[in-house]
């Protein structure tokens, strides 16, 4: 059931808040609707997460929104310190309409690859920024498992420019059923051995878990999507049918050396008409060979994809930018991590001892002043 502007929610952390407007969503998936949070002013958040985005989800069953209010109620705790900056921060929990509080979506959305043309330092960009967010997630031992298009919202963050933030991580496979699809997203361990004699339609929704190696052809295939765009809108589409082109249905590129269908491999990845720039094609070319790779145990890690990246810039202007960027997304994973112990049942109790040890330890200091006194 969808939500009315008339709605007003009690959050997990018992904040009030009103739905203001219907923004969007995914068909069977979710709905997204801004609100405006009535944050305490003692609350950490209070001077700067007050406008929100609620994300719905629709069709759970029990179970999935069992896991989705345990999961909820693990990440909305954590502080702006222990979150990732390229990751949409989750702030809060609805109960009573299984919905996530985020961090407010702007309002042009998510990337499209058939809307946005984008040039290779662009496309380097967004890798950047979302294997940061992937080195922080997998650090956690958190798999994304729909590294789309939909999940990836450009951010405005002046004065630098802007960044791209992975949203949706923790919903895949627990909360949003994930099985393989045979399209270019689908890491080719996961394509069913027998798609090629199965029915269509027919196929089993065998229940798949991602890996952190799924994660990487994801994020390998949502670059080749961009890039490929700008090849089709170049040369191969005629105008009338651009905006109908739909980059997920793009089957998976030719992995083969020296393919003879240039314009769908990586080696060499396709020279474009327009938007390809000598140093950075060259860069995107070798970072797509590190993660479409068919053997996933040959696919590089998202940490060793941004070092690649650093060894890449390391004379470019922005070097001191990605050295940053890298450090405060190490000091959020233990940030988190830590957050997390602090909350678990060992930790309470833990820093519960701790708090005891210090207050006797000040009341037998205070005992020992009153006797030197007197």
């Amino acid at each position: 059931m969808s939500i009315t502007s008339s709605h007003t929610q009690i959050s997990r952390k018992g904040i009030l808040h009103t739905v203001e407007a219907y923004v969007g969503g995914e068909k069977c998936l979710s709905e997204l609707y801004d609100s405006y949070r009535y944050v305490p002013a003692h609350d950490i958040d209070a001077s700067c997460t007050k406008d929100a985005t609620i994300v719905k989800l629709i069709c759970l069953n029990f179970i999935q929104k069992r896991k989705l209010k345990k999961f909820a109620a693990k990440e909305m705790w954590l502080s702006r310190e222990a979150c990732c900056r390229t990751i949409v921060r989750y702030l809060d929990y609805l109960p009573s309409i299984s919905a996530i509080v985020s961090e407010k979506h702007p309002r042009d959305g998510a990337i499209h690859p058939a809307r946005d043309r984008f040039g290779d330092g662009a496309i380097l960009n967004i890798a950047w920024d979302l294997l940061l967010a992937l080195a922080y997630l997998h650090s956690r031992g958190i798999i994304h498992g729909d590294v789309r298009p939909r999940n990836v919202i450009p951010f405005p963050s002046y004065p630098r420019r802007d960044r791209h933030k992975l949203f949706g991580h923790g919903l895949v496979p627990d909360v949003i059923s994930y099985w393989p699809k045979d399209d270019g997203y689908t890491a080719p361990e996961f394509l069913p051995k027998n798609a090629g004699t199965c029915k269509k339609g027919k196929q089993t929704k065998e229940v798949m878990k991602p890996t952190f190696e799924s994660d990487i052809w994801q994020l390998g295939m949502l670059l080749w999507h961009c890039h490929r765009y700008g090849t089709h809108w170049d040369s191969e589409i005629v105008p009338s049918r651009k905006n109908s082109w739909q980059s997920e249905s793009l089957l998976q590129p030719d992995l083969t050396l020296d393919s003879e269908n240039s314009m769908k491999g990586i080696r060499p990845l396709a020279f474009r008409a327009k938007g390809c720039e000598g140093s950075s094609h060259d860069w995107l070319q070798q970072l797509l060979r590190n993660m479409l790779d068919e053997n996933p145990l040959g696919r590089s890690t998202a940490m060793e994809l941004l070092q690649q990246m650093q060894s890449q810039r390391s004379h470019a202007v922005e070097k001191k930018e990605l050295e940053e960027d890298v450090e405060d997304m190490k000091d959020a994973v233990e940030a988190a991590k830590k957050e997390n112990w602090e909350r678990s049942p060992l930790g309470k109790v833990v820093m519960g001892a701790k708090r005891v040890q210090v207050d006797f330890t000040r009341l037998i200091l205070l005992i020992s002043l009153l006797c030197h006194l007197i």
